[in-house]
């Protein structure tokens, strides 16, 4: 049986339920506003947020459920408690469930510590998602050792509405062989692993429409040697490399590029 919306109610601690009510008095106008701009309000909160104001009123009870935008985040005490681990996942099973906006535009999803739960469950949230039709992903998760790596469901890369994709940490960008993301215009690689050259050239070759990339190197060097990019739409690229990184890979660009800007760091073993 599905849980309801005055379930989730739980997750909220005492102190965030005294300071949402507080908001409540006879001068409250938020709640005078219409459905659809309170749902917008909503979106520029962090998911957590927007579940918490379903304590306000009975008419907040539901309101949250309507919302676009998924911002999930865990806490730093998951990485040592087990108990606040598993009040993460079953909050994001709760709200996946529950959420019923006819499409998510923004699906955003950071892990501040180690993994607090199996990537196959994160891989389910984000295929979810997909069903869904999102236009923005933003994935950040710690660097790992390469066994632990997530790897990212295969329908990501066929995602014709997305507009945005930011991958940051311990992400394998392995692509299938077909990419099709016909209108992603900005795409930043931050720190993540690549199965192989291919995978580079394969994805950025299914990318259309794309204006703006980002790369962040932090793999080794039998890894990505030499590279090219072909994109006739590309105008701002950014690339940062290790600063012992040997040999230095040879980089071929096939773009009108107005803005191009290159950075070698030190090195962070």
């Amino acid at each position: 049986m599905a849980n309801s919306p005055a379930q989730t109610t739980k997750l909220t601690s005492k102190s965030q339920e005294a300071s949402l009510r507080a908001c409540i008095s006879s001068n409250d106008r938020i709640s005078s506003l219409p459905d659809a701009l309170i749902h917008r309000i909503l979106s520029l909160l962090s998911t957590k947020q927007a579940v918490a104001t379903s304590i306000l009123s009975k008419r907040w009870v539901s309101l949250w459920t309507f919302v676009h935008t998924l911002d999930l985040e865990d806490s730093h005490r998951c990485r040592f408690y087990e108990q606040d681990k598993m009040k993460f996942v079953h909050f994001v099973y709760i709200v996946l469930l529950l959420n019923r906006a006819g499409s998510v535009e923004k699906f955003l999803f950071r892990f501040n510590c180690d993994p607090v739960c199996d990537y196959l469950c994160v891989n389910t949230w984000i295929c979810s998602a997909i069903l869904r039709g999102f236009q923005e992903v933003d994935i950040s998760v710690p660097e790992v050792l390469k066994k632990d790596l997530m790897k990212l469901p295969s329908g990501l890369f066929l995602m014709k509405a997305l507009k945005i994709l930011k991958l940051n940490g311990g992400v394998m960008v392995d692509v299938p062989s077909s990419v099709c993301l016909p209108n992603l215009k900005i795409l930043h690689l931050l720190r993540v692993e690549y199965a192989n050259v291919e995978s580079i050239r394969c994805f950025i070759s299914g990318c259309l429409s794309l204006e703006e990339l980002h790369i962040d190197v932090r793999i080794s060097p039998e890894n990505m040697v030499n590279f090219s990019i072909s994109s006739p739409t590309l105008n701002s690229f950014y690339l940062a490399l290790p600063y012992k990184f040997h040999p230095h890979p040879q980089i071929e660009i096939n773009a009108q590029i107005s803005d191009f800007e290159s950075t070698l760091r030190c090195q962070v073993s």
